[in-house]
């Protein structure tokens, strides 16, 4: 991080959206940092003036839709953040978080599909233990 940089706190929104994904939601699981990370804060322009507002949230509706589907799916916040961290042979090594940032559509089905995988009707202790299991 330069050392000039100038810290500006990420804002959610309290209404105004009409698409039916968790943004609050997913902030408060997920953390600021993550989140604006997962919708791809500071790829178009410098981080510094990136806000999540509904402009950038709208610009990014399948990323986030793919956030709050594993959240959905993994049930507990701990689980999703580690989950997006791990490195997935499927993604050739490299994070969910990773391939949700791109914003690719395949990469994004990727994500979901290996979330889908994770908890068909697995109890929360199952989860993590796929969770932090190595790939």
């Amino acid at each position: 991080m330069e050392r000039n940089a100038v810290y500006r706190p990420v804002t959610v929104p309290d209404s105004g959206l009409t698409e039916p994904v968790g943004l609050e939601e997913c902030a408060l699981a997920y953390g600021r940092d993550l989140l604006a990370y997962l919708l791809a804060a500071g790829v178009d322009g410098p981080l510094t003036r990136w806000r999540l507002d509904p402009d950038t949230v709208e610009y990014g509706w399948d990323r986030l839709r793919v956030c709050h589907r594993v959240l959905e799916l993994l049930a507990e916040p701990r689980l999703a953040r580690a989950w997006l961290r791990r490195p997935s042979p499927r993604l050739s090594g490299h994070t969910p978080a990773w391939a949700v940032r791109t914003g690719d559509p395949v990469l994004l089905s990727v994500v979901e599909r290996e979330a889908e995988r994770l908890r068909p009707e697995q109890t929360v202790e199952e989860v993590a233990v796929a969770v932090h299991r190595r790939p």
